[in-house]
């Protein structure tokens, strides 16, 4: 289960990202070089009401590519 939580703005913006994958049982890591596909589930802030998903993938060790496409409505 992964919560990951985006902020910006001296953390008054932000969106979160929640969901499953699949982590190494010996490190909690993901297997690098497989990409996930997480939902972004709402922000606060300017990212309030924020939705869409964000494709994260361990590039090695110590590295993770994370892209995102983010909506937020404008009421």
């Amino acid at each position: 289960m992964l919560l990951a939580e985006y902020s910006f703005g001296n953390e008054r913006d932000a969106f979160i990202i929640m969901g499953v994958g699949h982590f190494m049982a010996n490190t909690g890591r993901a297997h690098e070089h497989r990409k996930h596909v997480f939902p972004v589930t709402g922000g606060k802030g300017r990212f309030m009401g924020a939705f869409g998903e964000c494709t994260v993938a361990r590039v090695n060790a110590v590295d993770t590519d994370v892209n995102c496409t983010v909506y937020v409505p404008r009421l």
